[in-house]
């Protein structure tokens, strides 16, 4: 395995997102609603870091199924219901094709009667072939490369890694 992004690298990373999503926010209300089970060791960073009125729920959805490629949408659970004037943000893993994110934020429009802004750790455009928009992205990938590690598994395996990695070939 080969390491795309050290465990510093992702601390320094997740600090400068807190800030952004903090001054675009201005101290309005913000529901945070991470997506399971990838997004779970970015989400906890992520709102500690945050100085904002907040509250966070989890959703889990799921598209991969011991596979490297993305299958049919499953959702599980109910959506939070809405409180006076928050404002949603996703926080997510990774974005790949998107197709996953197109349908939660049409979910959560009709939910919510709003639209929802995203925060994916990863934004993997190379793959995209739905039209979505991450608003704030860790970091961007140009290659194809699988990556595990900081909550993102292969079939269950390497979400404990403090670091992103690149899985080789012989380790699919």
């Amino acid at each position: 395995m080969r390491t795309l992004y050290t465990a510093s690298q992702i601390a320094d990373r997740v600090a400068e997102l807190a800030a952004r999503i903090e001054a675009d926010h201005n101290g309005r209300p913000l529901l945070v609603l991470g997506v399971l089970k990838g997004s779970l060791i970015f989400l906890a960073d992520l709102v500690r870091q945050l100085r904002l009125p907040l509250r966070y729920e989890l959703i889990a959805l799921s598209s991969y199924r011991k596979k490297t490629a993305p299958g049919e949408l499953l959702v599980y659970g109910e959506l939070p219901e809405p409180e006076p004037g928050e404002e949603v943000l996703i926080v997510e893993d990774i974005v790949d094709t998107g197709g996953t994110m197109a349908r939660l934020t049409e979910l959560l429009e009709r939910h919510y009667g709003q639209s929802a802004k995203i925060c994916a750790l990863l934004d993997k455009r190379t793959r995209r072939n739905h039209h979505t928009v991450v608003d704030y992205a860790g970091f961007r990938l140009d290659d194809d490369d699988f990556v595990v590690g900081y909550g993102l598994d292969y079939d269950g395996h390497y979400r404990n890694l403090p670091y992103i990695g690149v899985l080789e070939e012989g380790e699919l």
